[in-house]
């Protein structure tokens, strides 16, 4: 069971070049059902340096979303520094994209079962003026529309 995040996008921009070694971008995307809830032509699967999966990076799960939300990591619940990092590598590329006017959305899937629901408890417009690079984060279940105002 794993973390799988894929994103999609206007843009013919190789996102891989816009990263640091701790994040890959690759156009081996994964056989995923929520990726139908993509918008752009363009697909990329976020996976670590490790491959495999996506889950390496700063997650909500479904049912803490309301709860915690869009957050700083906290000392109460410790995250992993590489994860931190490796996150704020991931809002350097969408605010990138972004710049260049081009679009881009991302849903995250946790994977388990193959009887597994495949529905999407939301579809946000995640406006990367407003959440700074800290409060970044990725959540389960959900499509992001990316935009900057």
């Amino acid at each position: 069971m794993c973390y799988m995040t894929v994103f999609s996008t206007t843009s013919q921009i190789d996102l891989n070049k816009l990263c640091s070694d701790s994040v890959v971008f690759t156009k081996n995307v994964p056989q995923i059902e929520e990726s139908q809830f993509l918008k752009y032509p363009s697909k990329w699967f976020l996976t670590t340096k490790d491959g495999g999966c996506s889950c390496g990076f700063r997650y909500v799960e479904r049912w803490n979303i309301e709860l915690l939300g869009f957050s700083e990591p906290q000392d109460w619940s410790p995250e992993d520094q590489e994860d931190i990092f490796a996150t704020h590598e991931i809002y350097k590329v969408i605010t990138s994209v972004l710049e260049t006017g081009e679009s881009i959305d991302s849903v995250t899937a946790w994977v388990q079962d193959e009887g597994a629901s495949h529905e999407l408890f939301g579809d946000l417009e995640v406006n990367i003026s407003e959440i700074n690079i800290e409060r970044f984060r990725l959540f389960d279940a959900y499509r992001f529309q990316y935009c900057k105002t």
